[in-house]
């Protein structure tokens, strides 16, 4: 449902817009060539129903006599308007209509001539599950399909079938099995970048990354840019138009729509909000790092914003587009549903971990944590359990930590239950599996009274991963190892050369300062070894 929606309402702005420079190619192409301005394309849709594909006509009429029904570059059906058009991609505007008739979404597989279709194994017909789309990874990989047939030889479609076919089934079938919203923003995405990039005669093969010149490999790529970024766009755009929708639902009973200067004003919403996010470095920000100090940009990016529109409906031309009451309505459902976007992992890892609170652990297997220390490294262990795909093996119960100070405080909403002296009945009380030392400073002797404690109960002990470890490790360090030897010294430990030390002590005579102390009895039984 929210795709179909999504469909719906991008398909009918895009055509609102697209609507000039359809009635100016539909002229264009009466004045070129005699014949209809739609070329009109039997499809195979979703389960397996055949629908008509609209597109503007680029061919001569009498095209599919003359040829097969694959087109490669330089076919001389094309006419020369119909070049432009292809190289453009406006004779694929029409298929908004398709969109908006429920035949077709804006991603999804592209479909195919039936009698292609008639070729496909049964794992390949799961592609008719779905409604075919204007974009799909596929047609992005293949977007300058005309000149890769070119180079097919006699038997164009031959080659179609046994070449290009299987790999576009390849990749529409792993966009299945990952399909979501965020994906197909991902494909639009694409799909602009390809039309924006320039095109030759065949695009060449990526060089590796060490054969590019220096200059050429650090400058920032538009295609690049707009891969990056253009998802991230088209999703704050959505929810400033989700947002204008809800402002104007709360004003519907006192206001009256005129559909026109409304539109309008939704595309300069969309606009304002998303430059202001993008003056803002909104897109440029790893959110998934980000800490609760970043909403104030959030903020200040959408009160720049709604200031802006308040102006604007007030000097726009003529009648209000909209009343000014819904300029900052819209601002506050704009501003929730960016920081919703944002923050999305950590609210749903608060909704899962609260849920998993109520239901009192029971309904998975997760190893119940009380993480020792409730400061920096503390805070760590919380962060990492309630964000990292890991974490999802662990419930973290709460902390112990004998400061005064952050007794009954939360830490991350887990609640801070007691102090050292109260981890034996806390494991006990709250069923704990594993306990976590997340602290740092403590001297031996301290160290040692924390092990004892530990050692009481029947739950296993492990530690956080130092800063070193993790820079000195050649692969993803785990959130969690058992603790060694060098944990209680502090240190790292040393390793002895026996060879050198063989040859440092032969054929001598040796005295063992403190020889009766645990350290000076090891030195004496490795040197008599």
């Amino acid at each position: 449902m929210p795709k179909r929606a999504f469909d719906l309402v991008v398909a009918s702005v895009l055509l609102g817009l697209n609507l000039p420079v359809l009635l100016l190619a539909a002229l264009l192409i009466k004045l070129e060539s005699p014949g209809p301005v739609f070329h009109r394309a039997r499809r195979v849709g979703k389960d397996g129903k055949l629908f008509t594909l609209y597109k503007l006509r680029t061919m001569l009429v009498d095209a599919p006599s003359r040829g097969p029904g694959i087109t490669r570059r330089g076919d001389p059906r094309v006419t020369r308007l119909g070049r432009v058009l292809r190289y453009s991609k406006i004779d694929e505007f029409p298929q908004l209509l398709n969109v908006l008739r429920g035949e077709m979404s804006l991603v999804g597989p592209r479909p195919e001539d039936p009698r292609f279709v008639a070729h496909y194994t049964p794992e390949q017909r799961r592609v008719l599950s779905v409604r075919p789309g204007i974009a799909s990874p596929a047609a992005v990989k293949y977007f300058e399909e005309e000149a890769l047939l070119a180079g097919a030889g006699q038997d164009v479609e031959a080659f179609y079938l046994s070449r290009v076919l299987p790999d576009k089934l390849r990749l529409d079938l792993e966009y299945l099995e990952r399909q979501s919203l965020w994906l197909d923003a991902g494909v639009l995405a694409g799909a602009l970048a390809a039309l924006l990039s320039p095109k030759g005669e065949a695009r060449p093969a990526p060089r590796p990354l060490a054969a590019r010149a220096p200059h050429r490999a650090e400058r920032p790529s538009l295609r690049r840019a707009v891969q990056r970024y253009a998802p991230r766009v088209l999703v704050d755009a959505a929810i400033v138009l989700a947002s204008l929708l809800l402002a104007w639902m709360a004003r519907s009973v006192t206001a009256h729509l005129d559909l026109g200067p409304a539109l309008a004003f939704s595309l300069v919403a969309a606009a304002a909000y998303c430059g202001a996010n993008g003056l803002f470095l909104l897109y440029q920000r790893m959110w998934r790092y980000a800490s609760a100090g970043e909403v104030v940009f959030i903020y200040s990016a959408v009160a720049v914003a709604t200031a802006l529109l308040a102006g604007v409906v007030f000097l726009w031309p003529g009648e209000r587009p909209v009343p000014v009451s819904v300029v900052p309505l819209m601002g506050s459902f704009a501003f929730a549903g960016f920081v919703g976007v944002r923050y999305r992992r950590r609210l749903w890892a608060a909704v899962r971990w609260r849920w998993r609170a109520l239901r009192g652990g029971r309904a998975a297997p997760h190893t119940r944590v009380l993480a020792v220390g409730a400061r920096e490294a503390g805070g760590m262990v919380a962060w990492r359990f309630l964000n990292e795909r890991e974490g999802e093996r662990y419930e973290l119960v709460g902390f112990a930590d004998d400061d005064p100070a952050v007794q009954g405080m939360r830490l991350h909403g887990v609640p801070v239950l007691g102090d050292w002296r109260a981890i034996p009945s806390l494991v006990a009380r709250h069923r704990v599996d594993l306990l976590v030392v997340a602290l740092d400073g403590l001297s031996g002797r301290e160290v040692r009274q924390l092990l004892d404690l530990c050692g009481q109960t029947p739950a296993a002990i492990k530690v956080l991963p130092s800063f070193f470890e993790q820079m000195r490790a050649n692969r993803h360090v785990p959130a969690l190892r058992r603790m060694v030897p060098e944990d209680l010294l502090g240190r790292s430990s040393v390793e002895i050369d026996r060879q050198a030390c063989r040859g440092l002590l032969a054929c001598n005579t040796v005295l063992v300062t403190g020889g009766a102390c645990s350290i000076g009895s090891e030195l004496s039984s490795q040197i008599a070894t």
